[in-house]
């Protein structure tokens, strides 16, 4: 398969002109009768470059850079398409008792940026085989080894991923060429455009190997009973590889350099190995005895992972060209680490049902974990179900054309959870390279002592309770529906809140307890008419929402943790009364950022107006439940009534796939100044700035287009619905005849073309992806065309 990638949305971010004029505006916007004549002068002198780009992109004042240049750096980094692409080899067969099936694979893509963009690969291997060594004793054995390089270059520090990047800091990466002009006292050379960052030979390298070995003998002494073991061993090794090379770039001046983020260069690099032993045993035997079915089931678990972890860094890179720890000269630092965690238990499981028509069930583990102390380490974990067919009763045979099958479902049970810290029940002692006090003239190691520990640590534990029914309709039609209930107690969360004077952070206990309620609904339909066509189409739907039912880490009940009675995703803000249009409203209005005048610096019209929910003539954020300020649940941001549309059709040889997915309901609110720019210190884009308000522009959606944080805070008025309908894959295919396959010597031969994510209906900003909606990397849309033969 050949693929070509692009971002769905790029960002149409405003120009130099643009953004200077708004910075010349927002002078009037703030009381002040007119911009300063620096400001007002490099409006002027980006208009001329504007308009006669042969001139320099920038002019001087003094001995400072003033650069008025106009560059959009997403048209300028990003790619109209990036190329994947991903092979597949498998092979399968067999000789006397033992056969085997192989299969090699390879897939690789490029990154979306025109220069030094991020490459990823991967090659995979699979071997497995089965021997049947006697009629008792059968051994299976399957490898698989999987190798993955990611290499990017390095990110600046503290401005998120590339995409968000870019649209930070209009100064730099907007008025700022990439390279200074050829005639410039400095030729070029590289500006503190954020993309020079990305130009040069920095690099951060991920390489990882993963190989998992398992063989699974099974005896079988007699009919029905099995006995059988799983003995695997995963081998992970991690290495990481950061060099950043010393870089200089032109700023604001010719001499002072810009050196931020590359200086001092350095190396660093990473190893870790991971290594995890499984090993099960278990006995199976079914019993049939009249319209009896009995299936019965016992083993044993244990699991042991052991971990290391090796860094260094060095710094002062001699030779770019070759960056090794061995070839700097600056200072050295490393550490290391060994952790190692294991759990083992027992586990059943027992179904009988009589004469297919009444089901029970049940299930189980008793699991002990290293990483809970030895007095709440194990736990027993049980679940039990039971069903009816009811279709199958004598009294249902007249519903049968109809109605062919019918169950009525029902389950209860537990599931453990132990991913936690490998060592929180310990009394760990800590290090520091060096403390802040001189002894004898030497800064020494020194020692950090142990935080709080709750010695009665144990398992999370997820109980659910489920009901359901199943019904298949006129043969076709299959429908299936289930409600839950479910119940997450001991959840390991900070525990009891303590005085500042403590001097340590709380331990973490198990004080939490969610519940869950939801459903998950699905319909499929298959039919397939005389003249070869058939079609599959296949609909889900499904709900859920979280509330916590205790907690007992915040008996003040504060906003900034979870407390009791929350909603799980509720989002509090102000709510939104509308944007301030003249002095006398705010002189009227409840007192907004500490003062009510219009003239104290703090307030003007065309800022954001608030309701004054709690009556105390001021607008303020409370800190608890029980004293919200003005703050009150405006939204939710838990996805609500996630549905899907999957519908396969196919008619002699040619087939086709249509996949919908999409979220009914989500609220969420978008602070990201590549949202809002200027009004929050970045570029911006043409929808915000083109609809802000002026005093021309009374009924704009947006508040005056000027930096001030208090206009973005989480509000009523720019809350987002971030409901969507995606059209996640469109594939056709073509399967050519038998026939023909074997006269061109193959079995058989497909060909493909499919789209993603080509098509969507959302109201939030293009360039977020409702699905995920950061702006660390955007959504990308896809085309790809696939063969695939069989010898």
């Amino acid at each position: 398969m050949f693929q070509w990638n692009r971002p769905s949305a790029i960002p149409d971010l405003l120009g130099s002109e643009e953004i200077q004029r708004a910075v010349v505006n927002s002078y009037a916007l703030t009381g002040q009768n007119e911009a300063p004549q620096t400001a007002i002068a490099l409006l002027d002198s980006i208009v001329a470059y504007k308009n006669d780009p042969a001139r320099n992109p920038y002019y001087m004042i003094g001995s400072q850079i003033q650069w008025v240049a106009d560059v959009n750096p997403y048209e300028l980094a990003v790619r109209d398409w990036s190329p994947s692409q991903k092979h597949n080899l498998n092979v399968s067969g067999g000789a006397g008792k033992t056969t085997y099936y192989a299969s090699l694979g390879y897939f690789g893509q490029e990154g979306m940026y025109r220069f030094n963009t991020d490459k990823f690969k991967r090659y995979n291997f699979m071997l497995n085989t089965s021997t049947t060594v006697t009629d008792w004793f059968k051994v299976d054995l399957k490898t698989n080894y999987n190798r993955s390089i990611y290499t990017e270059p390095v990110n600046p520090s503290g401005k998120g991923g590339w995409w968000r990047a870019l649209s930070q800091e209009p100064g730099r990466n907007v008025f700022m060429p990439l390279r200074t002009p050829t005639n410039a006292p400095v030729p070029n050379a590289y500006t503190d455009n954020v993309l020079s960052f990305m130009d040069y030979n920095s690099s951060d390298k991920n390489d990882e190997d993963i190989m998992l070995i398992t063989a699974s003998p099974t005896i079988t002494p007699l009919k029905n009973w099995n006995i059988k073991a799983d003995f695997s061993y995963r081998s992970q090794n991690i290495r990481n590889k950061t060099v950043v090379p010393y870089q200089e770039r032109i700023g604001g001046s010719w001499t002072a350099l810009v050196t931020d983020y590359t200086s001092p260069s350095y190396v660093y690099k990473d190893v870790t190995a991971i290594n995890h032993f499984v090993t099960n045993i278990y006995t199976d035997y079914t019993l049939k005895l009249n319209d009896h079915n009995i299936y019965g089931l016992v083993g044993y678990n244990q699991e042991l992972n052991k971990n290391d972890f090796l860094w260094s860094n060095k710094t002062e890179l001699i030779n770019a060209e070759t960056p090794t720890i061995g070839l700097a000269s600056g200072q050295l630092t490393g550490s290391d680490q060994e952790r190692e965690w294991s759990v083992k238990g027992v586990f059943y499981r027992f179904t009988y049902d009589y004469k297919g028509k009444y089901l029970l069930g049940s299930n189980g583990r008793y699991d002990g974990s290293s990483r809970f102390a030895t007095s709440t380490r194990f736990k027993m974990f049980p679940t039990f179900s039971a069903g009816w067919r009811i279709s199958e009763e004598k009294f249902f045979s007249g519903l049968k054309t109809v109605v062919n099958d019918l169950k009525f479902r029902g389950s209860y049970g537990s599931l453990g959870n132990q991913n936690v810290g490998t060592d929180m029940w310990l009394r760990l002692y800590g290090t520091t390279t060096q403390v802040d006090y001189i002894f004898d003239g030497v800064r020494p190691v020194g020692i950090t002592p142990p935080g709080l520990i709750d010695p009665f640590l144990t398992w999370e534990t997820a109980t659910t309770f489920d009901l359901g029914v199943d019904a298949t309709l006129f043969k076709r039609l299959n429908l299936s529906f289930s409600w839950y209930d479910r119940k997450t107690t001991d959840i390991l969360v900070d525990g009891a809140k303590y005085p500042a004077t403590l001097g340590t952070s709380s331990p973490v206990t198990n004080s939490g307890v969610l519940d869950t309620k939801g459903f998950d609904f699905q319909a499929s339909y298959r039919n397939a008419t005389s003249g070869g066509f058939t079609y599959d189409i296949t609909g889900t739907l499904s709900n859920y929402n979280t509330k916590v039912e205790s907690f007992s880490g915040n008996p003040n009940m504060l906003l900034s943790t979870l407390y009791n009675g929350q909603v799980v995703g509720d989002i509090w803000g102000y709510e939104t009364y509308g944007i301030f249009q003249n002095d006398e409203e705010i002189q009227n209005a409840p007192i907004h950022n500490s003062s009510r005048g219009p003239h104290s610096g703090l307030i003007f019209p065309g800022d954001v107006r608030f309701n004054d929910l709690d009556g105390n003539d001021s607008i303020s954020a409370g800190t608890t439940v029980t004293n919200p300020g003005d703050l009150k649940v405006i939204g939710n941001s838990t996805p609500k009534y996630a549905f899907s549309l999957n519908t396969f059709l196919s008619w002699k040889g040619f087939d086709c796939n249509v996949f919908f997915q999409g979220i009914g309901k989500r609220d969420v609110y978008i602070s990201d100044n590549l949202y809002w720019g200027a009004i929050n210190g970045g570029i911006g884009t043409r929808e915000v700035y083109s609809d802000s308000w002026t005093p021309d522009n009374t009924d704009a959606i947006y508040p005056a287009y000027k930096n001030r944080a208090s206009n973005v805070t989480t509000q009523t008025r720019f809350l987002q619905n971030a409901a969507y309908l995606r059209l996640k894959n469109f594939s056709l295919g073509y399967t050519l005849s038998p026939a023909l396959a074997k006269k061109i010597a193959m079995q058989k031969l497909r060909v493909s073309a499919s789209a993603y994510n080509i098509f969507q209906i959302s109201s939030v900003p293009k360039y977020f992806d409702p699905e995920v909606l950061s702006a660390n990397y955007p959504m990308l849309k896809s085309v790809a065309i696939g063969i695939q033969a069989t010898f």
